[in-house]
């Protein structure tokens, strides 16, 4: 799972918005010199099951090899965002999930409204466009992908795992706040 993992994140981070594309021979170039191996009928397989997730690639296959890309309606940064709906916090039904109440940016608004499982709640003013609510599973990669937003989003509730956040963030500033640029991370 990992390593298919890793290889969809990195498809959908090399693939252009249109009118540019990317053929699959290119791709498979860009994944080996990343250290990841696939044949090129691999990743036509993996592509076709991204488009066919919902994701707003093409496949121009007027000649081989194919070339993808994503659509022009495809706002920038949208697929790994995507992505990581689709397979981290996908929601659940059942014990297990956790009801969470996202204030989200303008730009997130309208994509997680598309995505399965997220509801639009109410409206919010300056840059921040409204919050969303839905049940996810409460695991360490579903509070990566959240902290992986950074300013995007804000967790209203619950408070557990907002003060996670908060607290995480917190920390993460730390490494950054002193002065001329001195780290404490490695130092003995």
């Amino acid at each position: 799972m990992a390593t298919s993992f890793k290889r969809l994140m990195r498809l959908l981070q090399l693939l252009p918005r249109a009118p540019q594309y990317i053929d699959t021979s290119q791709l498979e170039e860009e994944l080996t010199a990343d250290g990841i191996r696939a044949t090129r009928r691999t990743l036509q397989r993996d592509l076709v099951s991204l488009e066919r997730m919902g994701f707003a690639i093409e496949c121009i296959d007027a000649a081989k090899p194919y070339r993808w890309r994503f659509l022009d309606s495809v706002p920038p940064r949208m697929a790994t965002r995507a992505l990581g709906t689709v397979l981290l916090d996908r929601p659940t039904t059942g014990r297990g999930g956790i009801q969470v109440e996202l204030l989200v940016a303008r730009d997130l608004t309208a994509w997680m409204q598309e995505n399965p499982g997220w509801q639009k709640k109410d409206g919010a003013p300056g840059k921040m466009s409204g919050s969303v609510v839905s049940t996810v599973n409460d695991t360490p990669r579903f509070r990566a992908y959240l902290l992986s937003l950074g300013d995007t989003v804000e967790v209203r509730r619950p408070s557990a795992l907002r003060s996670f956040v908060a607290e995480t963030l917190r920390r993460a500033v730390q490494h950054y706040s002193n002065v001329e640029g001195e780290s404490e991370v490695g130092k003995a």
